[in-house]
């Protein structure tokens, strides 16, 4: 999937980049690696490797990239790399798809790591959403945007391993979860059946929403949720005027 492919790594998540270098530097033809800490000599030896440190060098890093993969934490995106301190969390993913879109990326995958607040969980996923449908409305093909929320994982093989089945099997939007297997007692059941919270409480405590459930496809250890098309608006039977060469305006005025 990576052979003579151009990667960037973004994000806190050293252990993850390293070993995404150890299983696919062999394949890649570039890996470019964003990081807050410029005195980082681990990738000394590393040929293919090159290190970006500055908000300009963002255009540059993204440049002929075919994959790009950010891991979202509450530290790199509340006190955002290398962007200096801020109260939205936002900041930093907001810049990385204008960049990404800009430099006509074709696949961009954040991360979410298991100490993100469900808060900042939601509005990463709002953005990713509200960008992807605006993809979409334009029939523009040349980049996709998906979010990987990695919670439950009990290493870091098994969140790569889940990550390349969303770069597999992603289309733009679509978001992928793992499924979480809990053990829930009968007092939690009584406790949930009594609770005091209304159903538009519950579902603000939801990373989910109802319709996007009902949405999401079952890949055994993974949901994978995808865009609403009613959001997105496709007008088919303009759709087939246009493939007919009608001119549209023209019909209406008649």
């Amino acid at each position: 999937m990576f052979e003579d492919k151009v990667v960037v790594l973004s994000g806190s998540n050293q252990n993850f980049n390293k070993l995404f270098i150890d299983r696919f530097y062999n394949r890649v033809k570039e890996l470019k690696i964003i990081t807050d800490d410029i005195f980082d000599k681990s990738y000394d030896e590393l040929s293919k490797v090159k290190l970006y440190f500055k908000e300009d060098d963002l255009n540059i890093a993204f440049d002929g990239v075919d994959y790009l993969y950010h891991f979202v934490d509450e530290q790199t995106d509340g006190h955002n790399l290398f962007f200096g301190d801020h109260d939205e969390n936002s900041l930093l993913v907001n810049s990385i798809i204008k960049s990404s879109l800009q430099a006509k990326v074709k696949r961009v995958i954040f991360i979410s790591d298991g100490s993100t607040s469900l808060t900042n969980d939601k509005m990463i996923k709002d953005i990713l959403v509200h960008t992807a449908t605006n993809i979409e409305r334009k029939r523009d093909k040349s980049i996709a945007l998906n979010y990987v929320v990695a919670k439950g994982f009990s290493d870091l093989y098994e969140l790569l391993d889940f990550t390349l089945f969303a770069t597999k099997t992603g289309y733009n939007g679509d978001i992928f979860v793992k499924k979480l297997e809990q053990k829930v007692s009968f007092a939690q059941r009584l406790k949930t059946l009594i609770s005091p919270k209304t159903k538009l409480q519950e579902e603000k405590d939801s990373f989910f929403t109802p319709s996007e459930m009902a949405r999401a496809m079952n890949f055994g250890l993974y949901f994978k949720i995808g865009l609403d098309e009613n959001m997105i608006g496709y007008n088919k039977f303009e759709d087939r005027l246009k493939a007919l060469k009608i001119d549209i305006e023209e019909l209406q005025e008649a």
